[in-house]
């Protein structure tokens, strides 16, 4: 996602699609802010700008409901939409991968609880993103490892 070309490709498919808000994991993008592009607005989180970053888009239709946001880490970001009957909150989240020691993966959960727990239980909330975990058995049934199983269950219990 570094490169504008496909962010315009990207948003082109979300009008194709009829798609009003988008998340993005792994975009890449460097420090954390927002910006529109072809009459969308982009809210983004980032590091470094070598891994991890999320990122929200809002179409054209959405892009005038945003109240406000907080980009928390490169790996969470949290939009607040005025939207009608009630407000929504969208969490953007990428969880780290099994590859992580068991503390990084423990303090994502605690981190993505402490942004979920503050909002108001009127509002519409979504979490979406990529929590790189299997929660289900798979067509295999193959074994997963202790570090999976461990992961599995971070997940079910933000869930």
């Amino acid at each position: 996602m570094k490169e504008m070309g496909k962010l315009h490709l990207l948003i082109n498919e979300m009008e194709h699609q009829d798609v009003n808000i988008l998340g993005i994991c792994e975009c890449r993008w460097k420090d954390s802010g927002h910006f529109d592009y072809n009459g969308c607005k982009i809210i983004y989180s980032g590091g470094n700008g070598t891994l991890n970053g999320v990122a929200i888009i809002l179409d054209k239709s959405m892009k005038n409901s945003l109240i406000s946001y907080n980009a928390v880490s490169d790996r969470i970001l949290i939009i607040h939409l005025d939207t009608n009957p009630v407000k929504t909150s969208i969490i953007q989240a990428y969880a780290p991968t099994t590859s992580h020691d068991d503390e990084e993966v423990e303090q994502f959960y605690n981190q993505l609880q402490s942004v979920k727990d503050p909002i108001s239980p009127r509002n519409t909330t979504i979490v979406m993103g990529d929590f790189n975990a299997k929660v289900g058995e798979g067509a295999s049934k193959r074994q997963w490892s202790r570090r999976t199983q461990r992961k599995r269950r971070h997940t079910l219990e933000f869930l």
